[in-house]
């Protein structure tokens, strides 16, 4: 499925003063147009998005999620 633009139904949130629903940008803003193509991974916790996102990553050698190459074994007092 493509999105071309996302309406924000700001009547229709459950709440209005709860965070998010409570926050000024959503209430002021009407509809999200999109003019290049946009993924969103979304799923439920344990689904695999963000293995998903590990592996893409590491197959295009960025490694933002890897363990920090600075960590020292012996902390200095």
């Amino acid at each position: 499925m493509h999105l071309g633009q996302v309406d924000i139904l700001f009547q229709h949130f459950p709440s209005v003063d709860r965070y998010p629903f409570n926050l000024p940008q959503l209430r002021k803003t009407r509809k999200i147009s999109f003019s290049a193509p946009v993924t969103f991974f979304v799923g439920e916790n344990g689904t695999g998005k963000s293995t998903l996102l590990e592996a893409i990553a590491h197959r295009c050698s960025i490694h933002i999620w890897g363990r920090r190459m600075d960590v020292r074994v012996n902390p200095n007092p």
